[in-house]
């Protein structure tokens, strides 16, 4: 599937009732890094993937406004992404699911169960995903693969 980098694709996602989203980072507190990359999907659409770092002011507003409105919108440690989020001022309108909490619930007292999303997408859904990239160096020039 295509990918559609750029805040300019944004408006491909206007129309989603459901959303999930992801952020990668420099850091893993707000005060001690910066919010690298935003990555947007729904179904059956193209995800968007935006470099925060090149955002304008008006970037910024554009997608405090995508977010307030009301729509159901999934993350995986939503509270980890959520942190960065608010530290742009941007609070999603609506239900804000955590696919992690909710494989947590769902392995209650199982021994041996991890929770990381790679484990509940193989585990759940049935495919392989790389995290590889996850660690890489976010305060560079993106590479490729790091967009995808």
């Amino acid at each position: 599937m295509e990918i559609l980098q750029g805040i300019e694709h944004l408006h491909t996602l206007d129309g989603a009732s459901f959303v999930a989203f992801d952020v990668e980072t420099t850091g893993l507190q707000p005060k001690f890094g910066g919010l690298r990359l935003l990555q947007l999907a729904t179904i059956g659409q193209a995800p968007v993937v935006m470099d925060c770092w090149q955002f304008s002011d008006e970037d910024w507003i554009t997608l405090e406004e995508f977010f307030s409105k009301e729509r159901t919108w999934l993350a995986h440690n939503a509270v980890f992404d959520l942190g960065w989020l608010q530290e742009h001022e941007i609070y999603p309108e609506g239900q804000v699911l955590c696919s992690m909490l909710a494989s947590r619930i769902l392995t209650n007292g199982l021994a041996n169960v991890k929770n990381g999303l790679q484990h509940v997408v193989r585990r759940y859904l049935g495919y392989e995903i790389s995290k590889e990239e996850q660690s890489s160096n976010w305060s560079g020039d993106l590479s490729t693969s790091q967009l995808e």
